[in-house]
């Protein structure tokens, strides 16, 4: 059917219903609850446990119902649709200004069996009426619900048709999507399905092709163009996982790679993967997870995918069960141990962590989880996240609806019932040992720069309880989303949108489809306002068992509409200058007249390519399989997988640049020298070869002794070698024939986990003299190294002149980059260094070949970080030298101010020899031992007593783990400041900026200033990740590579879709290589990957 012909009564009844909804300023919170009394909802998903029907005998009793909302009497209203697990589903016709009438019964809606999941409405049978798909759990103990397919009889009647169509499944059903996968104008269906516990549901990822029949994901395509009232499962051959694996509880389809084809995003819970499946174009589908997800959710919820940061591609939000409040963490089941962790990845599954994931599209076929950085990561026990503007402001905020009637990862339940007495008890017994999991819902203001504000309470929102499915639409047509959420035991929650305010109205957008596909499912909407862009998709199953309203309500701000791109799922395209001022609007697929270049959505041009030329096919770093963390339970990170370095230089004198590659343990490192061509062979290095047992952290080439040839400085790390000379720093003398001999003799004994080196003339003389960094105390993370000044006697000889350093201290800190640099301008070189649990620190020669501290005076004081890395140039061309410094970044749990600082304590608390490291940091302004309960009496045993019970340990602080004795005595480290950030120097004074928004995703390993777009200020590389981290933090692995451009200002970034800068992986070091076939390469090294390359 054909909407125009009411468009202008639905835009009068908008007009109607918002001049008789009350103004704002009758409510203080952006979002009023509807009650029943008011609205004639008085639906509630009432649960009753019982012998047969709880949690222990259905792992997924507590996932209530969802919802759905559409226009199903075609009267411009939405209505709604909500699925009650054990009671009777109900449809609410939409009277208007918020007044809804129950016509369930006169419907002909009747449910089938005993419990009901999932909702989704659409046009199935494409005659432009929205029929509904109802999911349910059958054929599985005593539950027997069958899928329903209600068809729209156009009269406000309808009738079940399932079976009719082949969508009569019976089996454990959470939710359909249906959307155009073939692109043939009908409306095919992605059924969701979930597994439980079983031998099927466990073992390795190869049994993702064994089909489960009921558990198993299923794809339908549609027949009707061929004249066929069914659906043929095509699963199998479209390459969809169907087996006991997969949890699945969260579906959406979306062009997520914008290549004018509809993709599936599934989320599973517990131990299988999310599944991000690309559409191939020709009717199959491939799995690209992997590769294209750092790591997932582990126990995926729902999820929705929408354009957060309104570049025009579709991100990801997942939920999970992290909880925000410290109590809630401290008493659930958190991350598995390092061990089993380890365990999941030999059976081939991928990274996850148990947190909400917010995966922010690259453009470029790869995501990055900032749900850190967003702000978002922890929402409690979460079901349904929707991504969707809620103020109107023009960007995409997050509603996640909250709660479980018990919470089964409960600690202290779980000890209870693993004790041979709980055995005997009753499932009723046992269930009702839970604690419950009353929650408030969550709402996110989209701040416009990668990061929401918790607005909950002020947005009226955070009502405690058990909220499950929920959707959005805006319900009395007035240009502001409303909110609909079904609960377990009250009634369901109407929220309308308060705000009143004319300039930021939304402009609803309906759809005038072609074939079967009336409603215009997938297509695209670009809005264009103020210099900024908004893109929407037209979907429907979204969030968690739910599906929202098909029209797109578009918003600007205060923004005036300038134009809209429309794109048809067929490619058809219609382009609109200044569209109606109006609220409401109607896109007709006849009006597009143009097909649609998605070549248009990418860069045409990046600054940046992948140098596929580039080949060194012998080497790839190889990390061994040591865990610090066997010897140092507590330290948030191990320190034993630092490598490899990278070097560059001309080792052969013939013009052309070569590099050094170190090796892992048991690896040697590795030459490569450049031909004529461009291409880069590896070198024979006998005496490399010989000193493959070392672990190599850190390089330079350099011509240490005045032959003109370079030579190699390697220096070795890692935390696990008994033997110190694994430890000792290694000089290889260079000749012309390339090829590198070891000078035993050259360095003093010293012996450090070091690293980094860095060369400089440091006394004037000609020569290089040395610093070398130590990262740390092996097996004694914390307690502060020495690290060393080596003078160069000219013939390649050192000295150790470290007693030079200010008050003769070698032990700098947890050194992680230095760089030799004449800031003062006065001919003698000076000393920056960087590292973890402190700040930057200058160290400024006297002129007597001594150092003295300088940092306070040139304002790098009260900056204690987890400091990685450092770039020096000229950033603002203003004749000094500026800095850039890698930290650890913002997406990570742990934040630090000087007001709330990251601490730590190191020591040996329990008097057994070996060293604990206690980190504090600050949750809702209280400061909190980072560790668990287990991990904790795990390496101190003698505070089991003491907190005995999980309960007792999820209020302590430090001064309840250490006594004043033990405080006093140990080493006390701080950090205020985790931001990467751009040091500009202002006449002797640094002024401090924090890098791009982008370049806090990850934490900055290595940075590199080159001017790569020719305007004459140096641009900055970054490459970063951290892998070997403790699985609480998580890897730290959203790293992409960034590249910022440099200015007067400081930078700016661009995303690596449209840099071209996308190394992947553990990266380490960049650097900038000169060859004869292009003007530079940028090579990127990695832990345990090969290297990468990239070219203008």
């Amino acid at each position: 059917m054909r909407r125009t012909c009411w468009v202008k009564t639905l835009a009068l009844a908008g007009w109607l219903l918002s001049a008789c909804t009350p103004s704002s300023n009758q409510s203080n919170t952006l979002f009023k609850e509807i009650l029943p009394a008011e609205s004639g909802i008085d639906f509630n998903n009432r649960l009753t446990e019982s012998a047969e029907f709880n949690i222990i005998e259905y792992l997924y009793f507590y996932n209530g119902g969802g919802v759905a909302i559409g226009d199903v009497n075609q009267d411009g209203l939405p209505d709604l649709f909500f699925t009650s697990n054990q009671g009777p589903n109900k449809l609410f016709i939409n009277l208007g200004d918020f007044r809804f009438k129950d016509t369930t019964e006169s419907a002909g809606i009747k449910k089938s069996g005993n419990w009901s999941t999932g909702v989704t409405m659409a046009d199935v049978n494409g005659d432009g009426w929205l029929d509904i798909y109802v999911c349910g759990v059958g054929g599985y103990k005593r539950f027997n619900s069958r899928n329903q397919l209600w068809i729209n009889n156009q009269d406000g009647t309808f009738t079940e048709q399932a079976a009719t169509y082949g969508l009569d499944f019976q089996g454990l059903s959470t939710q359909a999507s249906f959307f155009d996968y073939d692109n043939d104008g009908d409306l095919d269906v992605y059924l969701l399905n979930h597994s439980v516990h079983s031998v099927r549901s466990y073992g390795r990822t190869s049994s993702r092709l064994d089909v489960d029949p009921a558990a198993g994901d299923r794809l339908y395509r549609n027949e009707l163009n061929s004249g066929t009232t069914h659906f043929t499962d095509m699963t199998g051959p479209s390459g969809i996982y169907s087996s006991a694996l997969g949890y699945g509880l969260g579906i959406s389809t979306s062009d997520i790679d914008m290549d004018g084809w509809t993709d599936i995003y599934v989320s599973n819970d517990f131990r299988e993967n999310d599944y991000l499946y690309l559409n191939n174009h020709d009717g199959t589908f491939r799995e690209v997870s992997a590769t294209s997800l750092s790591h997932s959710s582990r126990f995926s919820m729902g999820n929705d995918v929408g354009d957060i940061n309104n570049d025009g591609f579709p991100d990801i939000m997942t939920t999970d069960m992290m909880p925000a409040d410290e109590q809630v963490i401290k008493a659930s089941v958190g991350e598995d141990s390092y061990e089993i962790y380890k365990y999941k990845l030999s059976y081939g599954f991928s990274y996850q962590v148990a947190r909400n994931a917010l995966q922010l599209n690259q453009g470029n076929g790869v995501f990055s989880d900032i749900g850190w950085l967003a702000g978002v990561a922890a929402t409690d026990w979460s079901w349904s996240p929707l991504l969707v503007d809620l103020d109107n402001d023009g960007n995409r905020d997050v509603f996640v609806s909250n709660g479980i009637m018990r919470r089964p990862n409960d600690l202290d339940y779980l000890n209870f019932i693993s004790n041979d007495s709980a055995q005997r008890l009753s499932d009723e017994e046992m269930y009702r040992h839970m604690p419950p999991g009353k929650v408030g819902n969550f709402a996110f203001r989209n701040r416009g720069d990668l990061t929401f504000e918790n607005q909950s309470v002020s947005w009226g929102l955070n009502k405690p309880g058990y909220a499950n499915g929920a959707a959005y639409g805006d319900l009395n047509n007035d240009g502001f989303v409303d909110l609909v959420v079904n609960n377990i035991n009250e009634p369901a929650g109407i929220f309308r949108n308060t705000q009143t305010d004319s300039l930021k109205r939304g402009l609803t957008v309906a759809f005038n489809g072609y074939g079967s596909n009336q409603l215009g499912v997938n297509t695209k909407v670009f809005a264009y306002s103020g210099g900024s862009r908004q893109y929407y998709e037209v979907g429907n199953a979204r969030g968690f068992q739910s599906c929202s309203d098909h029209r797109l309500n578009l918003t600007t701000g205060n923004d005036t509409l300038d134009s809209l791109w429309v794109i048809w799922p067929d490619g058809a395209f219609e382009s609109l200058r200044h569209p109606t001022q109006d609220n409401l609007m109607v896109l007709d697929h006849g009006h597009a007249t143009g097909k649609f270049d998605y070549h248009r959505i990418q860069p045409s041009t990046s600054i940046l390519k992948p140098e596929t030329s580039f080949e060194s096919p012998e080497y790839r770093h190889d990390e061994n399989d040591y865990v610090s963390f066997n010897e140092q339970g507590l330290m948030p990170h191990m320190v034993s997988a630092e490598g490899p370095p990278l070097t560059v230089g001309d080792i052969n004198g013939d013009g052309l640049d070569d590099f050094f590659v170190g090796g892992g343990p048991g690896q040697p490192g590795t030459i490569y020298q450049q031909n004529r061509n461009g291409k880069f062979l590896k070198m024979k290095q006998p005496a490399l070869e010989a000193d493959s047992a070392w672990e190599d952290t850190g390089a330079l080439l350099f011509d240490a002794n005045g032959d003109h040839h370079l030579d190699l400085l390697v220096v070795a790390g890692g935390d696990e070698h008994v033997d110190a000379t694994l430890y000792q720093p290694r000089l290889y003398l260079g000749h012309q024939s390339g090829v590198f001999q070891l000078q035993a003799k050259a360095l003093p004994p010293i012996s450090l986990n070091a690293s980094c080196v860095k060369g400089g003339d440091m006394d004037g003389d000609g020569d290089i003299d040395l610093f070398i960094g130590a990262r740390s105390m092996p097996g004694k993370y914390g307690v502060l190294p020495l690290s060393f000044v080596l003078e160069n006697n000219g013939r390649g000889v050192f000295t150790d002149v470290s007693l030079n350093l200010p008050g003769g201290n070698q032990a700098l800190g947890l050194i992680t980059d230095a760089a030799w640099l004449d800031l003062d301008k006065n001919g003698l070189m000076d000393l920056l260094i960087v590292g973890e649990w402190m700040a930057p620190k200058l160290l400024m020669q006297d002129g007597n070949g001594h150092f003295r501290d300088a940092s306070i005076q040139y304002g790098l004081d009260k900056l204690e970080g987890w400091w990685n890395s450092l770039a020096v140039a000229d950033v603002d061309q203003d004749g000094d030298l500026d800095f850039v410094a890698g930290n650890l970044g913002l997406n990570s749990r742990l934040r630090a101010t000087v007001q709330q600082p990251l601490e730590m304590w190191v020591g040996d608390f329990d008097n057994n020899g070996s060293t604990e490291q206690l980190l504090t940091y600050y949750n809702q302004g209280v400061s909190y031992p980072f560790v668990s309960r287990d991990q904790l009496v795990k390496q101190l045993p003698g505070l089991r007593k003491k907190f005995l019970k999980y309960d007792k340990y999820t209020h302590a602080t430090i001064d309840d783990i250490l006594d004043m004795e033990q405080r006093k005595r140990a080493i006390h480290l701080s950090a205020v400041e985790l931001q990467s950030c751009y040091f500009d120097n202002r006449n002797g004074h640094f002024k401090v900026t924090p890098l791009p928004r982008e370049a806090q995703v990850f934490p900055i390993r290595s940075a590199l200033m080159d001017d790569l777009n020719n305007d004459g200020f140096p641009d900055l590389l970054a490459v970063g990740n951290l892998y070997a981290t403790q699985p609480d933090f998580g890897r730290y692995d959203a790293g992409r590579g960034l590249l910022m451009l440099g200015g007067v200002q400081g930078f700016r970034s661009l995303a690596p879709g449209l840099s071209g800068f996308s190394p992947v992986g553990d990266t380490r070091v960049v650097k900038a290589v000169s060859t004869s076939k292009r003007d530079k390469i940028y090579i990127v090294s990695g832990n345990n990957i090969q290297l990468q390359a990239f070219h203008h």
